[in-house]
């Protein structure tokens, strides 16, 4: 009896079978792959993690050894999203400009900080920086229960801070 995963890669293998498509699929997959986990990665990193997870887990269901495979790609995929994260692009800081205020929501580690502090700077006045103690990132509250409301009262401090 043959593994589901051999089912599947015979099948796989049948329609690839041309060097040309082969090439093209060692170079193209892990570009797509890495557009789909930077668009969600764009969106919150949560939801990245979570395709990654659903497909480790998927792959694990398959073959052990092919999912410890794709973890490492996975890590090799995430990485320089990672590193784009704390640095806001001029036309991002030009449209805020167009705003009377902005509250600035940040990581609170040292590169969170340290942009946080570099976006109000680009944004002068209009700017009110919103600590969150106790949640290193903000996207933690989307997993907080009553995470809205701690976020709506954090915003309210802030206007408070800046209006006296």
């Amino acid at each position: 009896m043959t593994r589901r995963i051999d089912e599947l890669f015979a099948r796989y293998g049948e329609s690839h079978r041309n060097p040309a498509n082969k090439a093209i699929h060692w170079v193209c997959v892990p570009l797509i792959t890495w557009s789909v986990i930077a668009l969600l990665w764009s969106w919150t990193p949560i939801a990245a993690y979570a395709l990654i997870a659903a497909s480790i887990a998927f792959y694990a269901l398959l073959s052990p050894v092919i999912a410890v495979g794709m973890l490492g790609v996975s890590a090799a995929l995430v990485y320089p999203l990672t590193l784009l994260g704390t640095h806001a692009r001029p036309v991002v800081v030009a449209a805020l400009r167009r705003f009377d205020r902005v509250h600035v929501l940040l990581d609170d580690d040292p590169p969170g900080r340290a942009a946080g502090a570099a976006l109000a700077a680009a944004l002068g006045l209009r700017a009110v920086v919103v600590p969150l103690p106790g949640a290193a990132d903000p996207a933690e509250l989307a997993l907080v229960p009553g995470g809205a409301a701690l976020l709506r009262a954090a915003a309210a401090r802030s206007r408070l801070a800046a209006a006296a």
